[in-house]
């Protein structure tokens, strides 16, 4: 590589005549270098300030600042301290005056008249020397930029490697708590089962077989008081679908599926206050916010599984519970200040009994995307938060269904009647979706005079079409069923036909279902197990065809 193909490096040129400088200018422009001039010690040191030099060819008599005071102001500096200074001298130097150049920082004497091809010689060794440097320093930050990055992955090497033996003993931690979880739910079940068996038979059969006898006895007629017997009969049924409905409450609450999660939780706070003695102040606004059947039964499970852990386990007999819908999260929240306990309970590595609810309710919401926080210390009661992001709420409800009825195996349809244009008769559409307690609703109502059964449904969805099909006087309507449910239908057909009256019919006597279903314009919700009669009497009541 010759100096043309190589970068340039700055010469210093100092002396206080123009033909000197010009001298030295035509002997080094060979050489192809950056050639910088200047005409005295002062000029020297503001460009040995500008600019890095590879070698500085300085006068030793000039005016004010002589070549030797120059040179050691040059070395003073550290950004020249190193740079080598070679002395132009018109006379031979005395080994006096060498001492003192080399003292100055001189690398070497040149005496005028000066032979070209020297002169060009040293600076070129200087040159290269400086190319050289500026060489080994190039590789000097590239090897350390090399062994920074190196390091760099090194570290992070080992960071991952640290992060996969975290997650390794994470994914190891959570396949043993599955498998504890797993050990636990089916004992949980198992539980549930010697539980479920013990209620159905030291109590439901118990009276059921009661009732087999009392049927029996009457049947043979040995009984004498005939209308005591069916009296006695009528209380052991009625303690049987008693029982039905504690167990059903305690299984899968009706009101949570027909009312939705607010309800649910009002009824929850006095059903725990009026068993367990536990007062809840409740603050539940829920009203903007439906939730999928199943999120709805999560968070219900989780915080009835709540009260009940601050029932046994706080030393209070009082609870709050909040439920709010803020920004894009919906807040379920459980407090008391009971007597608290180490929230580390939540790890399944010291997870007992009592606290493998709380470690349970936990990974529920999080497979669902929400969040279970609990704040808690001994001595100083205790906190649950759940949340949902409301993304997770949407409730997707069936699409109602336009036009005119189709023939559907859910619904039954008479033949429409031939009547005259003043109806003698108050036309009822049954809506149940229990085939056996549907029909046989529907026979007891055919048998009182003035009323005409015009249709039966087995769903809300049908018996919507039915009732703008057939525009019956009054619907009954069970509030428990599939798809839509009554609640909604009674909603869809007030909404639709102001006309028509619907009278609701449920299992389970809950003032939170009472006040869902007269909300969708229902006139009055009656139990099931109620007498014919009452119905009847509804049915009539304010209705100018009266029977």
């Amino acid at each position: 590589m010759t100096a043309m193909d190589e970068e340039k490096v700055n010469v210093l040129l100092v002396d206080d005549r123009p033909e000197n400088l010009r001298a030295l200018e035509v002997v080094l422009e060979p050489l192809n270098e950056n050639l910088v001039r200047v005409n005295s010690g002062e000029a020297a040191l503001r460009a040995a300030l500008r600019s890095e030099f590879a070698v500085i060819l300085l006068d030793v008599r000039m005016p004010d600042l002589d070549g030797y005071e120059t040179a050691s102001m040059i070395r003073e500096r550290p950004g020249s301290a190193h740079t080598p200074i070679i002395f132009v001298t018109a006379e031979d130097a005395d080994r006096r005056r060498m001492a003192s150049g080399y003292a100055a920082g001189a690398v070497d004497y040149i005496v005028k008249p000066i032979e070209p091809e020297i002169l060009r010689s040293k600076v070129r060794v200087f040159a290269d020397l400086y190319r050289n440097a500026r060489e080994v320093e190039r590789q000097a930050r590239e090897l350390e930029a090399q062994n920074l990055q190196q390091r760099e992955l090194i570290a992070r090497n080992a960071e991952l490697q640290q992060r996969l033996t975290a997650r390794a003993v994470e994914a190891d931690r959570r396949a043993q708590q599955l498998k504890i979880m797993s050990s636990e739910l089916a004992h949980a079940e198992q539980r549930e089962r010697r539980r479920l068996a013990r209620i159905l038979h030291d109590h439901l059969q118990q009276i059921l077989v009661a009732s087999l006898f009392r049927l029996q006895s009457l049947r043979r007629g040995s009984c004498h008081d005939l209308a005591g017997g069916l009296s006695d009969l009528r209380e052991l049924l009625q303690d049987a679908l008693q029982a039905s409905r504690s167990l059903t409450a305690e299984l899968s609450p009706p009101i949570l599926h027909e009312a939705g999660l607010e309800a649910a939780l009002q009824w929850l706070g006095r059903r725990l206050r009026k068993e367990l003695g536990l007062a809840i102040e409740l603050d539940v606004r829920l009203n903007q916010v439906q939730l999928p059947d199943e999120l709805n039964v999560l968070l219900f499970q989780a915080v009835r599984e709540l009260l009940f852990n601050v029932h046994k386990h706080s030393g209070t007999n009082q609870a709050f519970l909040t439920a709010c819908a803020d920004g894009d999260i919906l807040h379920v929240e459980v407090a008391d200040q009971g007597r608290g306990f180490d929230p580390a309970l939540l790890d399944l590595d010291h997870t007992t009994h009592e606290s493998f609810g709380l470690f349970s309710i936990r990974e529920r919401l999080e497979v669902v995307g929400g969040g279970f926080y609990v704040h808690s210390r001994p001595g100083g009661g205790a906190c649950f938060r759940l949340e949902l992001p409301k993304s997770k709420c949407l409730k997707h409800q069936p699409r109602a269904a336009a036009g005119a009825p189709a023939a559907r195996e859910d619904s039954l349809l008479p033949e429409p009647p031939v009547e005259s244009p003043a109806r003698a008769r108050t036309r009822v559409l049954v809506a149940d979706d229990h085939k056996i307690l549907r029909e046989g609703l529907a026979n007891l109502l055919r048998e009182k005079p003035g009323l005409e059964v015009v249709g039966e449904a087995a769903s809300g969805e049908v018996a919507v079409d039915l009732a703008r099909a057939l525009r019956p006087d009054v619907v009954i309507m069970d509030i428990s069923m599939p798809g839509i449910n009554g609640v909604e239908a009674t909603r869809r057909i007030v909404n639709a036909h102001s006309g028509i009256r619907v009278v609701g019919l449920s299992m389970h006597d809950s003032r939170e279902m009472t006040q869902a279903m007269l909300a969708a314009g229902a006139e009055v919700l009656l139990p099931k197990d109620g007498s014919v009669e009452r119905l009847v009497e509804v049915i009539f009541n304010d209705h100018p065809n009266q029977g």
